[in-house]
């Protein structure tokens, strides 16, 4: 697994679309691999290096 380098909290409204939609701009636009832990309405972003 690839070293964690930060951790990052982002609440977003409970549509769950525009949460992904989020993370998937934030992912496309800094080059970082996110997961999330699967929760509604917040959810833990990891940074990693790719």
């Amino acid at each position: 697994e690839l070293p964690t380098l930060g951790k990052i909290k982002i609440t977003t409204p409970s549509s769950s679309d525009l949460h992904n939609s989020f993370l998937h701009d934030l992912q496309q636009s800094t080059g970082l691999q996110l997961s999330n832990n699967g929760e509604t309405r917040t959810r833990k972003v990891k940074l990693v290096r790719k």
